[in-house]
């Protein structure tokens, strides 16, 4: 992915244009991470690399890589951290500082220091590069690969030609993206030394030398023509480049070079104008002016002057870059289809003046930094190989100066995103650095660093408008003089780090300049300049903000949360970016009159991501009272974090009366109204009750529970109603209390009702002798007995030898005793009940002993089932079932029973159906057959089934049989005695005590 990365014109604000193609990992930031990505710049005559020989290759000064992490890493190696936060806590363990691995690019190395702040590091030239995905010192050494022509550790992937056909010159690519770039004439194969290639003879007199940068971030390459004959060959007047990019790029001409553009027109690969030079040299005895490798900058005639290298200086190749002395000519591309054109400045050739050979560069470089000289009376030197100088060359104090000019050194980084999300009060400092090479005696003089405008390879003297002075040094770096030795220079460049912070930019311009009045202050620097930047991150906003004891949380929005404490416990969690210890400030106020109540200042600083704690002492709260407080942290650099609150309570210590209860008047159908001290009701029917709150304005919510001195959660509302729903028949006792809004209970107010056992609606005691009717007990209608029923012994009669118990026998579909119309309402709560006996004989099937029609089906039915829904172990039980609606396919509800089915013994089965929670269930009792009784008898409950709603059956009560399809079904075969039904659900003991007289 291409980033672009807008910068702010540091003297304006505004937004004039872009940095192309640098996107830079933003280190520390925890909300943005981008990966790290630079540019591939094609430089045609920039020549911003050095051969071999030359030297000063990228330093590592700043950024020696660090060895890789491992668990339980020790204080003695230079430890590392995959982890911001290790990587702190480790500082501050080890006393030591600690790189932060995934932060590490090519260019820059982040560490966590000792003291909790964090510093990154940055180098004008790549330190490092990534192989199979680990770390490795830059190695710009060429080597035989397997299609080319490799470089052993590049930053920028690069494939030269080995000779073979076809291949163009180069090959580069980085981030996806692939440019090829290759010579109008055949290559032979080339020879190799270290990281320069030489093609010899790539046309008569013309050899071909290609140099890879010191920090392997591209390469310089040189036509180096013999001799003037060898320039005349026509080939040579006008030289066409093929250059081929992938999908998603195009070459455009761009100030004198050209550039390789995206689709969002950000360019990947760039190239200033390219040079020609000769080989002339300087005086023997010339003083160094400046050293230009790579000059662009010529007077009028053509003629660089005095860039003779100092005596100091190890030489450099001029098949890399001019070294001084020479003539040097620029020419401006042109662009056309597939390729780029350079014409040699055909004045330079014809000079007679001109030394042999003549070198014709164009060159390429990935580095996303860069580093420029400008000089007043000649053009940019950008990129120069090794060093250049500063101040005043003038020719009245050395012949080396061709004529009089001044001359600034610049440097650009790029990836100072995470600098530009800062505020800049979180800069705590910045130091540039770069090496002294010479200076014009052993007498210190001043020297100056500046933040300047951003520049490009085309910037003129003097290097922009903005010249803001940052540091001086009184210094001298000159080879000989025993206490000014060559060596690192350092200077302060906190403002213009903070400045970077300010304008929210990613990029930073720094120069350097001396006195141009005297040539006394004359000095050279090398390129691969360092910036350093320590940073200290705002502690975050407090989080978790609240005040607890009670829970209260933090609001100061009104009504304020009331507490019912004079001594409540103020939280916050403390975090901080740098991951530095960090002290909490509490401070509590009054809310109306802004008293101080309690500001005990910070406290012992605690890990980041701890929360921090106080406990407001007593005596400090007084009831009624509004109050307000805040917090924030500091860290052990002395850095404060916003406050976060303000958190706003009352106190409240009243408590409020006690609540009042009334039930729900009317009940409404189905339901029961439960007046105090009143009877009501039933197991399985519905009421309601209202909470007030007694005539406390603040009360919330209630507190309740039923026949428990427990009281249940509470219950929002500042009048409440609540459900009830009997589970047992009896007295029972309602508890309330009612709670503020600061969690004070009332006292518990007792509310005393009784709950109706079932209310018996009908009894067939079913001991008639013979005849066509079974008299109902109590207020239940009579049942019609058809003629083909039979009477036989009951329950009684066989287990306890009671003379007149009789039962209804039933062994045929004609047989059943039915009610002229309904006994039971099936839409409400109800019971019903039998004594059973299934003759020995009736070892399957299902049957019904009670039911009551509806029109099509029945409306409940209770007996036995055959199916696969019995309890485990069971192919037949025992049920209570209804139908989901009144039509011949309804589904069927069916409340199943795990006691066994066995033909011949005598069973109490009670059904009931409660319509408060929507449950049928069916309780069994077996109480024996003639010849053994059971001796111990007790009423097994099975699971309930819980059905979705009600509806009438408004026909006859059944015994025998159920309705099906309007048609009897499900005969009973066997005996039914004392058969009864109630209002409501029947109460265990009820259930228990029947069978007990059963």
């Amino acid at each position: 992915m291409t980033a672009v990365i807008r910068y702010v014109d540091l003297t304006s604000g505004a937004v004039p244009g872009r940095i192309r193609g640098a996107a830079v990992q933003v280190v520390w930031s925890a909300r943005v991470r981008t990966a790290v990505r630079g540019p591939l710049v094609l430089v045609l005559g920039a020549a911003l690399a050095v051969g071999t020989g030359l030297p000063g290759a990228a330093s590592t000064r700043a950024l020696d890589p660090a060895p890789a992490a491992t668990a339980g890493a020790d204080c003695g190696a230079a430890p590392a951290s995959a982890d911001a936060g290790a990587a702190s806590v480790l500082a501050a363990r080890c006393d030591t500082d600690v790189e932060v691995l995934p932060e590490r690019t090519e260019w820059s190395t982040t560490y966590a220091q000792p003291d909790g702040t964090t510093r990154l590091d940055l180098s004008a030239a790549a330190v490092r590069t990534q192989q199979d995905g680990a770390w490795v010192d830059v190695d710009s050494t060429v080597v035989p690969g397997t299609d080319g022509l490799r470089v052993a550790a590049p930053v920028t992937d690069m494939t030269f030609s080995d000779g073979t056909d076809g291949q163009p010159l180069v090959r580069m690519e980085r981030d996806g993206h692939e440019l090829a770039f290759d010579v109008p004439f055949p290559l032979p194969e080339p020879s190799v030394d270290g990281a320069q290639i030489t093609y010899d003879e790539v046309l008569p007199g013309v050899d071909l030398v290609v140099t890879v940068n010191p920090d392997a971030t591209g390469f310089s390459e040189v036509l180096r023509v013999e001799s003037p004959e060898a320039a005349a060959d026509p080939r040579l007047r006008e030289i066409a480049f093929p250059v081929a990019v992938s999908d998603g790029l195009d070459v455009v001409e761009d100030q004198g070079g050209f550039a390789a553009q995206d689709a969002e027109g950000e360019a990947v690969f760039t190239s200033p104008v390219p040079a020609m030079w000769d080989s002339a040299d300087a005086p023997a005895a010339a003083f160094p002016a400046f050293a230009a490798p790579g000059g662009r900058g010529s007077d009028a005639a053509g003629r660089a002057v005095g860039v003779q290298r100092a005596p100091d200086a190890e030489g450099g190749d001029r098949a890399v870059a001019p070294l001084g002395g020479e003539a040097v000519a620029s020419m401006p591309v042109t662009v056309a289809d597939d390729e780029v054109v350079i014409v040699p400045d055909a004045e330079l050739l014809a000079d007679p003046e001109t030394v042999w050979p003549v070198h014709i560069d164009p060159s390429i470089s990935g580095s996303i930094n860069s580093w420029t000289a400008v000089r007043d009376a000649y053009g940019p030197n950008f990129g120069f190989a090794y060093d250049d100088g500063v101040g005043l060359c003038n020719r009245a104090t050395s012949t080396t100066c061709e004529r009089t000019f001044k001359s600034r050194v610049l440097w650009k980084f790029h990836g100072l995103e995470a600098i530009g999300a800062l505020d800049p009060s979180e800069v705590v400092s910045a130091t540039f650095s770069a090496v002294g090479t010479h200076s014009y005696s052993c007498t210190p003089a001043p020297v100056t660093l500046y933040w300047t405008n951003l520049f490009d390879p085309w910037t003129p003297w003097p290097g922009g408008d903005l010249w803001n002075p940052q540091d001086t040094r009184v210094v001298a770096h000159k080879s000989g003089c025993w206490d000014h030795p060559i060596r690192w220079i350092e200077f302060g460049a906190t403002g213009a780090a903070q400045a970077v912070a300010q304008y929210d930019s990613s990029v930073l311009a720094l120069g350097l300049a001396a006195d141009e009045t005297t040539m006394s202050a004359w000095k050279r620097y090398r390129y691969d300049a360092t910036l350093s930047i320590q940073i200290n991150r705002t502690p975050t906003l407090p989080t978790s903000v609240r005040t607890t004891e009670p829970d209260t949380g933090c609001t100061a929005t009104a009504p304020y949360p009331a507490i019912k404490s004079t001594t409540p416990v103020l939280r916050a969690v403390l975090g901080d970016p740098d991951n530095e210890n960090l002290a909490a400030s509490f401070e509590l106020y009054h809310d109306v009159t802004g008293e101080h109540i309690f500001v005990p200042g910070f406290g012992a600083p605690q890990v980041p991501g701890a929360e921090q704690a106080v406990r407001v002492p007593a005596g400090k709260l007084r009831h009624g009272q509004p109050y307000m407080w805040r917090v924030r942290s500091m860290d052990t650099s002395g850095r404060f974090s916003p406050f976060a609150g303000w958190c706003k309570f009352v106190v409240d210590l009243e408590r409020p009366a006690v609540p009042g209860v009334a039930p729900v008047v009317p009940a409404g159908p189905g339901r029961a109204v439960y007046l105090e001290d009143g009877t009501a009701g039933g197991i399985g029917v519905p009421g309601s009750f209202v909470l007030t709150n007694g005539g406390s304005a603040d009360v919330v919510g209630y507190q309740h529970a039923f026949d428990s001195s427990a009281l249940g959660p509470v219950t929002p509302g500042a009048s409440v109603t609540i459900p009830y729903l009997p589970g047992a028949a009896g007295p029972r006792t309602l508890r309330v209390a009612s709670v503020d809004a600061a969690g004070n209970a009332s006292d518990v107010r007792l509310y005393r009702f009784s709950v109706e056992f079932a209310d018996g609606v009908a009894r067939w005691r079913l001991d008639e002798a013979a005849g066509p009717t079974a008299a109902a007990d109590s207020s239940g209608p009579p049942l019609t007995v058809t003629t083909s029923t039979t009477r036989g012994p009951g329950v009684r009669a066989e287990l306890d030898e009671v003379a007149g118990d009789r039962a209804l026998v039933f062994d045929s579909v004609q047989d059943v005793a039915a009610s002229a119309g309904p006994v039971i309402s099936t839409a409400g709560s109800f019971s019903v009940m039998a004594f059973v006996r299934l003759d020995p004989g009736a070892t399957s099937g299902s049957a019904t002993a009670v039911s009551q029609d509806g029109t099509f089906t029945s409306g409940f039915e209770l007996g036995v089932r055959e199916d696969g829904s019995c309890p485990a172990g069971l192919t037949r039980c025992f049920t209570f079932g209804r139908p989901t609606s009144d039509v011949a396919t309804a589904s069927t509800v069916v409340a199943r029973s795990s006691v066994p089915v066995e033909p011949g013994a005598w069973y109490q089965v009670v059904g009931t159906q409660s319509v408060g929670d929507r449950t049928l269930q069916v309780s069994v009792c077996r109480l024996g057959t003639p010849d053994a009784k059971a001796e111990d008898t007790d009423a097994v409950t099975g699971t309930p089934a819980t059905f979705a709603g009600t509806w009438s059956a408004e026909g006859p009560l059944r015994l025998g049989q159920a309705r099906g399809d309007k048609s009897p079904v499900r005969p009973w075969p066997g005996s039914v005695s004392d058969v009864r039904l109630f209002h409501g659900v029947l109460a265990a003991p009820q259930i228990f005590t029947s069978c007990l007289a059963g």
